[in-house]
């Protein structure tokens, strides 16, 4: 039968500080001192003993991650090293790495028989978990509270915009409902004049014939009518949306496009359309 060796190790090195308190330094925790090495072995142990004195001798200069990656080192070679594993713990948990500490804390426990070690690293692990836990809670609201600064930033920095743009799209329909309106009275009156009395009646200069021209003339100035007042009202309701739903003053990239002008002349309306660059 292969007798299984333990080489002791000394102890000695400074308590860790950790996320909520002190764990137990580097050591065989409830043992006698040693890290467990004889599963592989004699050649095997040696060699993973010297990688634990390397990482012993990197964890006290202050190098703990040269520390964790001799410690892995020689778990690969002594799978079965509970100290290891242990320690591999105590090391992330200095770190601030509480998932990695967590993870090898609890490997460290499913491989001891000691039930009251196994009742100390679990208290090890509950208090680690309830440490990130807290944290986890704690960096959330500073991330809603940063998030709601920021909106509330954002908001008191966009400027107040007062509707009301007068502009050419606004003088545009506003003259052309203006033009509909007066169209459409112009027409309403002709169509007045050119109606027939009511009941129509001949004689005096008056023949039958005027009756029939007169009461097509009625009708016809009073589609124009009609045409023109439908116009006026179009035109004078877009005037109003686009001159009370818009900003008083447009963006600066709006004021690049086309836009188009109306300018009132002696003789009548001309219209235009400005292009700008």
């Amino acid at each position: 039968m292969r007798k299984t060796v333990s080489i002791a190790v000394p102890i000695g090195l400074v308590a860790l500080v950790s996320l909520a308190g002190a764990p137990r330094a580097w050591a065989q925790p409830a043992r006698a001192a040693g890290v467990v090495l004889g599963q592989s072995g004699r050649s095997a142990e040696a060699d993973a003993k010297k990688h634990f004195d390397k990482a012993r001798e990197h964890y006290a200069n202050g190098r703990y991650r040269e520390a964790i990656e001799q410690l892995e080192t020689a778990l690969g070679i002594d799978p079965k090293g509970a100290d290891l594993l242990y320690n591999l713990g105590v090391i992330h948990e200095k770190l601030q790495e509480v998932d990695p500490a967590i993870d090898y804390y609890q490997r460290y426990a499913l491989m001891i028989d000691d039930a009251e070690e196994q009742e100390r690293v679990e208290k090890i692990i509950a208090r680690l978990q309830k440490a990130r836990d807290e944290l986890a809670a704690r960096e959330k609201e500073e991330q809603e509270q940063e998030e709601e600064e920021a909106a509330a930033g954002a908001q008191r920095d966009e400027p107040e915009r007062s509707k009301g743009r007068m502009d050419g799209w606004v003088i545009g329909a506003g003259v052309l409902a203006g033009l509909g309106l007066a169209g459409g009275t112009y027409f309403g009156l002709e169509a007045m004049k050119s109606r027939n009395d009511d009941p129509p009646t001949t004689g005096g200069g008056t023949k039958y014939q005027d009756l029939v021209d007169n009461s097509d003339r009625a009708k016809q100035m009073a589609l124009y009518a009609d045409i023109g007042f439908g116009v006026g009202v179009v035109a004078g309701t877009a005037a109003m949306l686009l001159y009370f739903t818009r900003d008083a003053e447009p963006e600066a990239s709006t004021a690049r496009g086309w836009e188009p002008a109306v300018a009132v002349l002696p003789g009548g309306a001309a219209a235009s359309l400005r292009v700008g660059f």
